[in-house]
């Protein structure tokens, strides 16, 4: 079975409106989730918000966020 994730781009902020998506089988999301959760968790990020990355907002803090992740 064929499962899709889309999300809009807050058309209430911006003259734009746009709609992304993801398709894939459902074993393939269940063991994306799977994978996201442990990345997730590893960096204390509970949820996923662009809003709050761009602006490093809630648990994308520049200081504790950027401090976790491995350098390049």
């Amino acid at each position: 079975m064929l499962s899709i994730y889309l999300d809009d781009s807050d058309a209430d902020t911006g003259a734009v409106m746009t709609i992304a998506g993801y398709l894939a089988e459902q074993d393939a999301w269940t063991r994306f989730e799977a994978h996201a959760e442990e990345v997730c968790h590893a960096f204390d990020v509970n949820v996923i918000h662009c809003r709050e990355f761009e602006k490093n907002k809630g648990c994308f803090k520049a200081g504790p966020f950027l401090a976790r992740l491995p350098s390049c």
